[in-house]
Formats: structure tokens, sequence, C-alpha cells
């Protein structure tokens, strides 16, 4: 380091003087403290430095940590590694387990994953695994509290349809007696007028069940709501039945659909006569060889595929066609179990038994076509009573005794005094 050195001074008499001790000591110890000051910087910077990468270390340290604890909680909840070797049992009497808690689905901390964590990766898998565990009791807490909160609410709605059902129900009683206390139960007219205006003010539910007690004790008329919702009054002894007019409908479009029902019968009708027009009558005839082949079994094994085989494609449409009459027709009939064996003799009468000639099976044409004009009636509207079709009142009044049977061990009352009836059926 270059000393500054101080040349001597020349003065006004022209002697040189030279400079003092202090002089010559003030720039040595100006020297000295830069060079104090420059070293004290240097090392201040240099701690800086260490401070920073110490930082830096310990920053790397952390991310670290968090990404090992990251990946074993991964680890861990996917549970991959815990099926392929599930933890033991250990020393203290927890069983065997794959990190969950059966019971409440939390974590429970896997020591092979612990072993491999430093302090700071276990604290943070700890954490997360406590996170974990917390959100799921607080979900499960809060669907507990939903689903409680639902089933009350459920349990007051059906206390209070029960409500609305039991007043009904004991209005309902109410108005049947009244009826049942001013009617003349003792005449087929008055039982008739009681159901009647049971059927208009309560309910066909509570009709049918006075017009079955009734028909108990007097065993004749009955009454029955057919499949058009209109009411209909059978007699056993006749085997007849007619319509109650002074019965309003209640469901139009249950009528509705017994008029569609009968539009697609006479649409069928319609196809057999063309059917017949265009290939002659003998198109609508049952082959002998093919009805018997029909009902017969051989060893057991049904020949009815051998049937049609025996059919002429026209023949094979007939038959088809007289099925589906069947199908159709069937409901437009009050259900019973007799409906079958009745259908069964309805569709002979209009398709022409196996082995007829000409002459029966053009009469069972101009039958479909008397059938056809009652159906086309009934389709549009011109005709309401649906007792002109032929069966109903046969299936109605099946219907009606089929209703009226009480069960076995039911003792049957037979009283037709109308002060017995005041309070509700009579007990036995």
């Amino acid at each position: 380091m270059t000393l500054p050195i101080s040349l001597p001074q020349i003065g006004t008499t022209g002697v040189v003087q030279p400079p003092n001790l202090l002089q010559q000591a003030v720039p040595i110890l100006e020297a000295i403290t830069q060079q104090k000051l420059a070293a004290a910087q240097v090392e201040h910077y240099r701690s800086l430095a260490e401070e920073r990468k110490a930082a830096i270390a310990r920053q790397a340290r952390e991310l670290q940590d968090q990404a090992d604890a990251a990946n074993a909680f991964y680890q861990h909840l996917s549970g991959a590694a815990v099926r392929l070797k599930p933890e033991k049992p250990s020393k203290e009497g927890v069983p065997s387990h794959q990190g969950v808690d059966e019971t409440t689905g939390t974590l429970i901390p896997l020591p092979q994953f612990e072993r491999g964590l430093g302090p700071g990766a276990l604290v943070g898998y700890h954490s997360l695994v406590q996170d974990y565990n917390k959100a799921v009791l607080q979900q499960q807490q809060e669907l507990t509290s939903r689903a409680q909160i639902e089933h009350t609410k459920a349990l007051t709605d059906l206390s209070t349809l029960q409500g609305i059902a039991t007043a009904r129900a004991t209005a309902d009683d109410a108005t049947t007696q009244d009826i049942l206390a001013r009617s003349d139960l003792a005449s087929d007219v008055g039982q008739r007028r009681a159901i009647r205006e049971v059927l208009q003010k309560v309910g066909a539910e509570r009709a049918g069940r006075l017009a079955q007690t009734l028909n108990i004790g007097q065993g004749r008329y009955g009454y029955l709501i057919g499949p058009d919702k209109q009411g209909y009054i059978t007699d056993s002894r006749t085997g007849g039945a007619r319509l109650d007019r002074t019965f309003t409908v209640k469901d139009p479009a249950a009528l509705e659909a017994q008029r569609r029902n009968a539009g697609q019968l006479v649409d069928l009708l319609d196809e057999q006569s063309k059917l017949i027009r265009d290939l002659g009558i003998g198109s609508s005839r049952n082959p002998s060889l093919a009805a018997i082949a029909e009902a017969s079994r051989v060893l057991g094994v049904s020949t009815e595929g051998l049937s049609n085989w025996l059919r002429s494609d026209p023949e094979q449409l007939t038959r088809m066609l007289r099925t589906r009459f069947a199908h159709l027709y069937v409901g437009l009939l009050p259900h019973s179990r007799s409906s079958a064996d009745l259908l069964n003799n309805l569709t002979e009468s209009y398709w022409a038994p196996a082995g007829s000639g000409k002459p029966l099976l053009r009469r069972a044409e101009r039958e479909r076509q008397n059938l056809r004009q009652i159906l086309s009636d009934l389709r549009d509207g011109r005709v309401t009573d649906w007792t002109r079709l032929p069966g109903f009142a046969q299936a109605a009044n099946a219907a009606a005794a089929e209703g009226q049977a009480p069960p076995p061990d039911t003792p049957i009352q037979g009283s037709t005094n109308p002060d017995d009836w005041v309070n509700g059926p009579p007990t036995p």
C-alpha cells in the first residue's frame, strides 16, 4: 500500500520547514481505518452469503420434507402398498390393518411409511393424516345431520298423510252411515239407491264393498264397476246386466280407453273381411288337420308348430287375427276366473270351427259384421251401454258372483232388516 508523503513547504521567507510528527501520523491512521472498514465489509458480505445459503438449504429441506410427506400420504391413501404388505399386529394389541379404521373410515399412520421419513417429513405426514381424518369426520357429521333432518321431515310428512287419510276415512264412514240410516235396505230398489249414492258421494271402493255386503244377504242383484268405470247392475237369476244411468262417470279416461280398444277390434274385423273379399271365403277356414295338430302332443311334445305348416298363408293370417281378437276382446269384459271359457265360446261364435264348410264360414262372417256394428257404435259414442256387447252381461255376473264370495271361515249374514244396517254391516 502506497503511503502519502508530505513535501516540505516553502515559507514566505524562502526557508523550507519540515512537517511535524502529528502531520506525518494522520495519513497513516486514515489508511489503517480504511483498511479495517474494507475488511469489515468483506466479512459482512461473507456472513450474508452464508445466511442466504443456509436459508436456501433450509427451504430446500422443507420442500423435500413436504414432498416426502405428500408421497407417503398418497401411497397410504391409495392403499396399493398396504394391500401388498398389510401392517402386522403390534405389541400393544393393535390388530393387523391396512392403514384404515374400518369403523370410521379414518386413516391410521403406518410405521412402514414413518420409518423412511425424516423428522420434518414425518411431521408433515402426520399433519396430512390428521387433516384428512378431520375432513372425513366433519363430512360424516354433516351427512348424519342431513339424514336426521330428512328422516324427521319424512316422519312429519308421513304423519300428516296418515292424519289426512284418517280424517278422510272418518268422513267417508260418517257419510256412508248417514246414507244407510235413511235408506230402505229391505228392498232391492232401496239397496240400489243406497249403493248409487255411496258411489257418487264416497267412491267406488266403498260402494263396491257395500254392494258385496248387501249381495251376501240377498244374492240376486249385484253392483259392478265395469272396465269403463261405469256402474252396472247384475241379476244372477236372469244372467243379465244393465247400465246404471244415474251414475255419472268419474273416470272419462277409462271410458276413452275402452273406446280405443273397440276401435282396434273394428280394424281387426275389417282386415278379416278384406282378406275374404280379396281371396274368397275359404281364406277364413281352419283346416281339420291343422286343428288336430295344434291340439295334439306326440311323446309329450306339442305339435303346434306343425299346424302352421298345414295352413296356407291366408289361413295363418286368419288364425293370427282370431288370436288377436281374443286378446283385445277380453279387455272389454269385466274380469273373472271364467272369462277364459266365455271368451273361447265367443271366439267360436265368430270364427267357424275347424273343418266347417262355406255356408258356416259365410254365417260366421255375417256374425262378425253384426259385431262390428256394435263395436263401431261403442267406439264412436253412439251407444254408452256396454251390456250390448256380447258376453258382457255373463262376464259381469261371473265377476259379481266371485266378488261376493266370503272367506271359508266367515259366517254369512243374511239379515235384510234395515234396522240392522243403520250402523254398518251387521255382525254375526
